[in-house]
């Protein structure tokens, strides 16, 4: 039988596109997820991964020391919200990464690009 009480069994969440804006200091990014599931998610981290050797470069979640802190967004069926850091490091350009994003279920959602 199918174990239906996992509220992780009906989150389905995607990552449509993201925003990279480096800084002086610092960058900005953010990941614009879509929930494509039939219950409110709630995003509560985002990591930036080295895509050539899969080193955390980057990584964001609600009380997160040394400005890696993560303010939880929450996201209803059928929308698309914004989940944005303005704290990731400064990466190289060219640098090709995955951002990813968790839900507090433990569902994850990956993108694939190219530090600008």
């Amino acid at each position: 039988s199918l174990h239906t009480s996992n509220p992780a069994l009906t989150e389905k969440i995607q990552i449509t596109s993201v925003s990279i804006t480096p800084e002086t200091s610092s960058s900005t990014v953010e990941a614009y997820v879509q929930n494509l599931g039939s219950t409110t998610v709630t995003i509560n981290s985002l990591s930036i991964i080295n895509q050539s050797n899969g080193v955390s470069l980057y990584s964001a979640y609600p009380g997160g020391s040394n400005g890696n802190s993560l303010t939880p967004v929450t996201i209803s069926p059928g929308q698309v919200s914004g989940v944005s850091v303005s704290s990731a490091p400064l990466i190289p350009a060219g640098t090709p990464i995955i951002v990813e994003v968790t839900t507090t279920n433990g569902v994850q959602a990956s993108y694939y690009t190219t530090w600008p």
